[in-house]
């Protein structure tokens, strides 16, 4: 399980649950809640965490259902308070996975869904929600695949998760190196 805003991993069977069915972070000062996640999923969940990339409904498949697919929604939350948290460009993301499917070692594994709305609610009240804007990766439907091939499957999109791990740290590296160099010549000018 995953802090929602420490960061931090724990062993689920090492925490103890809530009256109200929740895991919150055992940290003294945090007490946030705790998702959980598949463990194969656990350090790429907590990476794009660290790079204020928001991911909701997680999945690297179920081996031995009739249906094998991996998932993950990438979100971009349109309460003001959460886009200072979660600052990312949702379309800037979507863009960088799109060219990036289309490599030889993905485009025959991962598909990419389109930018839409999704309501999440807060509370039993039905008016009480939050708006997002939201996209998936999924890896292709495949219902008729042997176990190997469902793993080799599965090593293939976590290997697109963390190439996309690697480009927007990038592009982070960039922007801050940009920003950097900026600040150098401003004060350059200035004397």
């Amino acid at each position: 399980m995953i802090c929602t805003e420490c960061n931090k991993i724990f062993r689920k069977e090492n925490l103890i649950k809530k009256d109200n069915g929740e895991y919150r972070c055992p940290i003294y000062g945090c007490n946030h809640f705790l998702i959980e996640v598949d463990d194969s999923l656990m350090e790429i969940v907590r990476l794009f965490n660290e790079l204020n990339v928001r991911t909701m409904f997680c999945c690297s498949g179920h081996f031995h259902s009739d249906t094998f697919r991996c998932q993950m929604m990438f979100v971009q939350v349109k309460d003001e308070v959460d886009k200072q948290l979660y600052n990312v460009d949702l379309y800037k993301l979507h863009d960088i996975c799109e060219e990036l499917s289309k490599h030889k070692d993905y485009k025959d594994v991962v598909k990419i869904s389109k930018i839409s709305e999704l309501r999440l609610p807060l509370s039993n009240d039905p008016d009480f929600s939050l708006q997002h804007e939201r996209f998936s990766i999924e890896s292709i439907f495949e219902d008729e695949k042997d176990l190997q091939e469902r793993f080799f499957i599965q090593y293939r999109f976590l290997n697109f998760l963390t190439t996309l791990i690697y480009r927007i740290h990038e592009i982070y590296e960039a922007i801050t190196e940009e920003e950097t160099m900026t600040e150098i010549h401003s004060k350059r000018n200035i004397q």
